[in-house]
C-alpha cells in the first residue's frame, strides 16, 4: 500500500455526505498521465469489444481487470482507496470490474436502464431490510469530461 493514501482517509464531512447521498465525488483523483494511459487501455479495449451494429451505444465489458496493470492498480489507488476502507472497514476484496463506454454523439441510443442502480440484487432479495446493510461499494473513474454530452 502506498503510504501517501494516508493524506486522502475519509472525514467527517464525507461520511455524513454519503450517508446521505449514498455517493462521493472525488475531485481529479486520477492524475492527467494515468487518465491518458487508462483512455488508451479502453480504447485499445473498445476496439476489440464493439460491434458495428452497436455504434454509439453504451459499450459495457466485464471483467476487465486482468487487461492491464494499471487497471490492477486502481484497486488501492491511493486517493479512493483510504474512502472505501473508510465506508466499509478493513475486509475489502474486489468481486466485480468493467469498463462502460458511453459515446457521447448519440445521446438518444443510449441504453440507460443500466443506468444508476443498486447492484447486489440477489442480496438484496435475501437480506431486505431498512435500511439495507451496506456489504460493498462501487469506485468508478471517469475519464473524460461527462459535464456535457
Amino acid at each position: 500500500m502506498d503510504t501517501s493514501c494516508l493524506v486522502h482517509q475519509l472525514t467527517g464531512e464525507e461520511r455524513r455526505l454519503f450517508q446521505e447521498q449514498g455517493y462521493l465525488i472525488v475531485e481529479d483523483a486520477l492524475d492527467e498521465a494515468i487518465r491518458n494511459q487508462l483512455i488508451g487501455i479502453v480504447d485499445r479495449i473498445e476496439s476489440r469489444e464493439r460491434r458495428p451494429e452497436n455504434h454509439g451505444k453504451l459499450l459495457s465489458v466485464t471483467n476487465v481487470i486482468q487487461e492491464d496493470d494499471h487497471l490492477v492498480d486502481l484497486i488501492d489507488w491511493p486517493s479512493t482507496f483510504p474512502k472505501v476502507w473508510g465506508i466499509l472497514g478493513w475486509n475489502i476484496y474486489l468481486y466485480h470490474s468493467h469498463v462502460d463506454v458511453t459515446p457521447p454523439e448519440n445521446a438518444q441510443a443510449q441504453n440507460w436502464s443500466v443506468a444508476w442502480h443498486q447492484d447486489s440484487m440477489r442480496v438484496n432479495d435475501e437480506i431486505e431490510s431498512d435500511p439495507r446493510p451496506r456489504l460493498s461499494v462501487k469506485v468508478g473513474y471517469y475519464l473524460t469530461d461527462v459535464s456535457q454530452p
